[in-house]
């Protein structure tokens, strides 16, 4: 096994998941949720509080694909022949590599001014740091 899937599996533990992919608690209703948040024992969600939580969602849909469509262009100036990984090492930097760009993207986007980008520019760069390092070894 690889000596950086560990760093690699904690570093995506403690990252924060989107609403809709967490399990549901022993507090929360086990019923079916609406639009990814917890449902509301006894409450109805009327038709125009709907409406603002659609859109709410299709919004961040779209920035996330705005997001990835950034990235790809990064990637496409930076790699204009493509990549070919073949090994699980390759894999892996690749995939850090690639978050670092999006961050990257993200800070630029925010006017050079998001903290949280920064930090995550950090996270991914540590990350990709430690990878090459123990595939030296090799």
């Amino acid at each position: 096994m690889n000596a950086h899937l560990p760093k690699i599996t904690a570093a995506i533990n403690n990252a924060r998941s989107p609403e809709f992919m967490k399990a549901p608690t022993s507090e929360e209703n086990i019923e079916p949720r609406q639009f990814g948040g917890p449902a509301k024992q006894g409450l109805a969600v009327e038709s125009g509080e709907r409406d603002h939580i659609e859109r709410q969602s299709d919004d961040k849909n779209k920035i996330a694909i705005d997001r990835c469509m950034r990235t790809g262009e990064v990637m496409k100036v930076l790699f204009p022949e493509g990549l070919q990984l073949k090994s699980e090492q390759e894999f892996a930097i690749f995939r850090l590599f690639d978050g670092l760009v999006g961050n990257l993207a993200q800070f630029a986007q925010t006017g050079l001014t998001q903290q949280a980008s920064l930090r995550a520019i950090a996270l991914h760069a540590t990350l990709l740091e430690d990878v090459i390092s123990s595939s030296d070894k090799r």
